[in-house]
């Protein structure tokens, strides 16, 4: 009995210890883009989105000093489609987690920079708690020649338009790690003669913005826990993806150096 119980503890013991020591893993599973490194996120595209695509990059993140290639991150996306599988894209929703591959030496820069396509009359606009975490929001106009996830569609056969209207959400789990989602449609007729460096947005413009916020605010849901990730990924609609990397900075924001780094030039 007794050499029953040290074999059951010694079971026990070593059980818990992989569990302690289980990789770091961040993917997608079902609709739900998910990560078990801390602070653990889940986010979930909303029926009717399903998911088309789902990877992992290695980007470059643009920082404050001249070491660029020390402040590399991984990017990990889902990109969610509305169901159609032909002709142009009409909707179109991706979410993103990235975690800076040396949490020691950079961290991300407050998520309170204006993105260079944000309508600057309600940049910033938006603000919500989703899953515990506080995301900032702003309302985009984006090229998408050149845009990696415009490209994403090309690149698969669809068609897009030449000039999106997005609502991007981006928060700050800790330090190093940051989370983005953002939904996207083409820009509308009611804004063709919108200025959007506007600093006041009202009138025919400004309802046409809420009606699309109200639906851009449906799309997603996210949560500050881990959702369990199957061992096989989900099966990927569309296989091809951009040859040209993502813009870091326009997508994830910047790094910043902790000033541990000796002679690199980092700021103290």
């Amino acid at each position: 009995m007794k050499y029953r119980m040290i074999t059951l503890c010694s079971l026990v013991f070593g059980l818990a210890l992989l569990a302690g020591c289980s990789p770091a893993r961040t993917g997608l599973t079902g609709s739900t883009l998910s990560t078990n490194t801390h602070p653990p996120i889940s986010i979930t595209a909303n029926a009717p989105f399903k998911p088309v695509a789902s990877g992992n990059l290695w980007v470059m993140v643009p920082n404050d000093t001249e070491v660029m290639s020390s402040s590399m991150a991984s990017f990990n996306y889902a990109v969610f489609g509305d169901g159609s599988t032909s002709g142009p894209v009409t909707r179109h929703a991706h979410a993103i987690i990235s975690r800076l591959s040396d949490s020691s030496n950079w961290y991300f820069a407050p998520d309170t920079w204006k993105a260079p396509d944000a309508i600057s009359g309600v940049a910033l606009s938006g603000g919500m708690n989703l899953g515990g975490y506080a995301w900032s929001a702003q309302l985009l106009r984006i090229p998408s020649q050149g845009e990696w996830f415009s490209d994403f569609w090309v690149a698969n056969g669809r068609g897009v338009p030449k000039l999106w209207l997005a609502k991007r959400w981006t928060a700050n789990l800790n330090s190093s790690n940051r989370a983005v989602i953002e939904y996207r449609e083409p820009w509308p007729d009611c804004l063709q003669n919108f200025n959007p460096d506007l600093m006041i947005v009202g009138g025919d413009a400004g309802a046409c913005l809420s009606d699309f916020e109200a639906r851009a605010g449906k799309v997603f849901t996210a949560s500050a826990q881990e959702t369990p990730l199957n061992d096989m990924a989900p099966a990927q609609a569309l296989q091809a993806r951009p040859a040209h990397q993502p813009d870091a900075k326009k997508l994830l924001g910047e790094a910043r150096a902790t000033g541990r780094r000796a002679g690199s030039g980092s700021k103290d």
